[in-house]
């Protein structure tokens, strides 16, 4: 599965903290071998991916929202 990072991501994630994009492109990785990875949020079709901060240096704990499907992240969804 291809993952992409929107450019707002990106830069919101630098803003964060100097490892958020680091760990972000970790994560993207780890997405691109198990889409489903995460838990299910309140949203349908959305999954939360919790980044713990201490495994990351410079970069504080974060939660991801991400698409459990493809259509649903072409569709903006």
């Amino acid at each position: 599965m291809d993952v992409e990072i929107p450019p707002h991501i990106r830069d919101t994630a630098i803003q964060l903290g100097a490892g958020v994009p680091y760990a972000l492109k970790v994560v993207a990785s780890q997405l691109a071998d198990d889409p489903d990875m995460g838990q299910p949020s309140a949203l349908p079709g959305i999954l939360n991916v919790t980044v713990d901060g201490d495994v990351f240096e410079d970069c504080p704990a974060w939660l991801l929202a991400t698409s459990a499907s493809p259509t649903a992240s072409r569709s903006g969804t």
